[in-house]
């Protein structure tokens, strides 16, 4: 994960030091570690560019249960080969 705005941060109560250059799937000490949303970023790097409204359902330790609504877009460029842009609504 390259990094993330202020209001993810807070809300998720994430370390923003721990966000660079790091998969998803390891932050709040592996908490997003879901499997369908490690499987829809798989899809995402394997050939699909864009998902919009992916729903996510799940119970974080630090705030709780959670649905979001997921938007992600595969970046295509050699600078960020393997890069996806997410967004979160709730």
């Amino acid at each position: 994960m390259e990094g993330a705005n202020a209001a993810f941060y807070e809300h998720f109560k994430v370390d923003g030091e721990y966000t660079i250059n790091g998969p998803v799937y390891e932050l709040g000490n592996g908490e997003w570690d879901i499997p369908e949303l490690r499987d829809l970023l798989l899809k995402l790097l394997q050939g699909d560019s864009m998902v919009m409204g992916y729903r996510v359902d799940h119970e974080f330790q630090q705030i709780g249960r959670r649905v979001l609504l997921l938007n992600a877009h595969r970046l295509d460029t050699a600078q960020n080969a393997n890069s996806i842009v997410l967004t979160f609504s709730r």
